[in-house]
């Protein structure tokens, strides 16, 4: 069982995470002038473990996709930014695709 201080490390990052994901993903939303909505992790506790991989669910009118994320690459910026940033990308442009195709 992980110690007291090693999950309020991994719940750090976790949060930490959080705030540049949504800031990274609503940029990408700004820039397609589309109302977009993120939702991270939905119906997970910020205490459960975070260890697991990650969730980055986005709306688009009655559409909705999600990206799966790994841990190590959710909290690691330069990971993130490198690896997982042109999938959301892709995923906000295909919502807005199919919407309009609909």
């Amino acid at each position: 069982m992980p110690s007291a201080a090693n999950r309020n490390i991994h719940h750090d990052a976790y949060v930490i995470a959080c705030g540049r994901v949504m800031t990274d993903v609503m940029g990408l939303i700004r820039a397609q002038g589309l109302a977009v909505s993120v939702d991270i992790d939905p119906g997970r506790a910020p205490s459960e473990s975070t260890t697991d991989p990650h969730k980055i669910h986005l709306t688009y009118e009655h559409l909705a996709c999600a990206v799966a994320v790994d841990h190590e690459t959710f909290v690691s910026g330069e990971f993130f930014r490198t690896l997982v940033l042109h999938q959301i990308e892709a995923a906000i442009k295909e919502l807005a695709l199919s919407a309009s195709s609909v």
